[in-house]
């Protein structure tokens, strides 16, 4: 993966990319592939917390957000994954102003971190070192 001190700054904050390595290996092709499918698979899980979050259903916010934190913790997006903890806990623990509280940080963690993931692959796919 394409690292310096201003991506590595940020990816300590967003990502852990020595996780990606550790599933993946060295292979930088292999690796964007993992990167856009996590992309994608977390556009798909906003979605549905999105429903769930629409509908008031900490039922659906549990499900939802455990899947999610084991995708995030796996890809090495820490922060996001411990957002999806306590979104989690607040829907099992069924409270309302727990998934109104973290709802909108798991947003946004989501957010910089695909942002941080496009570019990255971005960055890998011009060739970049």
């Amino acid at each position: 993966m394409v690292t310096n001190k201003v991506t590595d700054k940020v990816a300590d904050e967003l990502m852990d990319l020595q996780v990606l390595k550790g599933l993946v290996g060295d292979d930088l092709s292999l690796q964007q592939e993992v990167l856009q499918m996590f992309c994608n698979t977390a556009d798909d899980y906003c979605e549905e917390l999105e429903r769930a979050y629409a509908s008031h259903c900490c039922d659906e916010v549990k499900a939802v957000a455990h899947k999610f934190r084991s995708s995030a913790q796996t890809m090495g997006a820490v922060g996001l994954g411990k957002l999806c903890e306590q979104l989690e806990i607040a829907g099992r623990d069924k409270s309302w102003d727990g998934v109104e509280a973290c709802f909108p940080e798991v947003r946004r963690e989501l957010k910089a971190v695909t942002a941080f993931v496009q570019n990255l692959l971005r960055v890998t796919a011009s060739g970049a070192d």
